[in-house]
């Protein structure tokens, strides 16, 4: 009987986040963000979301941050995030301040706090911080911080891929009884990268959970 290889193609998760298939934040159906790299300069295009079955069509927008901000110049983070903010009232000189959870991201770089104490509002920055949904963990594409479409649960984790051809990658790994190095790869590929619990999980467990994600895709 032949056994299974697979060569490591030397994917890494930078190489396949040119696409990311999303839950739509409108209609819950499939939608698409799209970016691409700039090999010139090295970056980034802004991203854009496209929704087939609702029309919801957006844009990253590049974000001026600080160089404290836990978010990345140019994230255009849409996704769930916990908000915190910290400073003294102008008015009495008390500690006001907030921690909560946030589904977009402000459309400014400071929010007000109210003083229990005098009812006075001052003005304060915040941070952001990316959080799963519902303490659930839920993977996001890098962009929009929308949930990925193709994720499920395996062993008690969460099984994810950005896209198909993400997805046919981790298939062939999983699918592999034989796995090589190929030539010139490093320790940043796909599979270098892959959870430990995804290493331990039994094979036919692994390839259920990737076989839902197929039909995901499909129904998508």
């Amino acid at each position: 009987m032949a056994v299974a290889r697979w060569t490591d193609p030397g994917l890494t998760l930078g190489s396949v986040s040119d696409l990311f298939l999303v839950v739509c934040p409108r209609c819950d159906g499939c939608a698409r963000v799209v970016r691409s790299w700039n090999a010139t300069h090295r970056h980034w295009s802004p991203a854009t979301l496209a929704c087939g079955g609702c029309g919801l069509a957006r844009r990253a927008e590049v974000r001026l941050c600080c160089a404290r901000c836990p978010l990345p110049v140019g994230s255009a983070w849409r996704g769930p995030a916990m908000l915190s903010a910290r400073c003294r009232c102008g008015q009495c000189g008390r500690w006001l301040e907030i921690e909560r959870r946030v589904k977009v991201m402000p459309r400014a770089d400071w929010i007000d706090l109210s003083c229990d104490a005098c009812g006075v509002a001052t003005r304060s920055s915040y941070q952001l911080h990316a959080v799963p949904l519902g303490g659930a963990a839920v993977a996001a594409d890098l962009c929009f911080g929308q949930p990925l479409w193709l994720q499920t649960a395996c062993s008690g984790e969460t099984l994810w891929a950005f896209n198909p051809r993400h997805l046919a990658y981790l298939r062939a790994w999983i699918t592999a009884e034989v796995r090589e190095r190929g030539d010139r790869v490093g320790s940043s590929t796909i599979a270098a990268r892959l959870p430990g619990w995804l290493k331990r999980t039994a094979r036919p467990t692994a390839l259920r959970a990737i076989g839902r994600l197929e039909r995901r895709l499909a129904a998508g």
